[in-house]
């Protein structure tokens, strides 16, 4: 069992800082610690973290998009990525596939 941690969370290319993803209207979005196809460095970064915390994790291009870049969010080949997440809310010890809905 692992934490359901509900962000909101921001993704930027850097250097310019545009902004490449965004939660409409301000709502959380679920992070399964261990289970979410998020990147792995995102889910590192919300271990222990507590509600209301504030992050900014910065990845560079071979621990985010790399070579390919993703151009569904316009995301250049070999981009360094910043992620801003502001944490919302923890449900503890959550089974797969389970939590609020």
């Amino acid at each position: 069992l692992k934490d359901l941690v509900w962000v909101v969370i921001e993704g930027k290319v850097l250097p310019d800082r545009r902004q490449f993803l965004v939660n409409r209207d301000n709502k959380s979005i679920p992070v399964h610690i261990g289970y979410s196809a998020i990147f792995l460095d995102i889910q590192s970064a919300l271990l222990g973290a507590k509600i209301g915390s504030r992050m900014t994790v910065i990845l560079p291009p071979h621990r985010a998009y790399g070579q390919y870049g993703n151009e569904q969010y316009g995301v250049p080949p070999y981009a360094q990525v910043q992620f801003d997440i502001t944490v919302i809310t923890i449900e503890k010890d959550v089974s797969p596939g389970m939590g609020r809905r």
